[in-house]
C-alpha cells in the first residue's frame, strides 16, 4: 500500500485503507462517539508527535467534557475533538486531533462543525471562531 493509507495504522493492526463511495471517502461524525482509549491514545500520539500513552480518556471526558465529536473511517478512529466548560456558560474546544490519513481533507473543521441536538447552534458559532 502506498499513499495516505499506508501512513494509518489501526491500534496494533494492519494498514486501513480508507473508505470510499464513488471515490469520495466516506467519514462519519459523532457527537459522544464511543471510542476506545488505545486508539484515541494512538491518534493523541500522532497528532501531537510524543509516545503513545495509557490515559483514561473514557473517565477524562465523562467528568470534564460537555462533549466529544468523534470521526469514523470505516470503523476506525480518525479524528477527535474534546469540548470541555465549566459546568455553565462557557465551553471550548481542545484536543483537535486528525490522523495523517485524513488531514487536508478538512475532517478537522468539520468535527468542530458537529453540535450536539438541541444546542441552538452555540457550539458551531464558537468553533467558527476559533478559526
Amino acid at each position: 500500500m502506498s499513499g495516505l493509507g499506508a501512513r494509518y495504522l489501526g491500534a496494533g493492526g494492519p494498514a486501513i485503507a480508507p473508505s470510499t463511495t464513488n471515490g469520495v471517502r466516506v467519514i462519519s461524525y459523532e457527537w459522544r462517539g464511543n471510542f476506545d482509549n488505545d486508539a484515541l491514545n494512538q491518534l493523541h500520539a500522532e497528532g501531537f508527535e510524543h509516545p503513545v500513552l495509557a490515559d483514561d480518556w473514557l473517565a477524562t471526558v465523562d467528568q470534564h467534557s460537555l462533549g466529544w465529536v468523534c470521526a469514523w473511517d470505516d470503523g476506525a478512529l480518525v479524528g477527535f475533538v474534546n469540548v470541555v466548560w465549566d459546568g455553565t456558560v462557557h465551553a471550548f474546544i481542545l484536543d483537535t486531533l486528525v490522523t495523517e490519513l485524513v488531514r487536508r481533507q478538512a475532517s478537522d473543521r468539520a468535527c468542530q462543525r458537529c453540535r450536539p441536538a438541541g444546542s441552538g447552534g452555540r457550539l458551531r458559532v464558537a468553533a467558527r471562531r476559533l478559526r
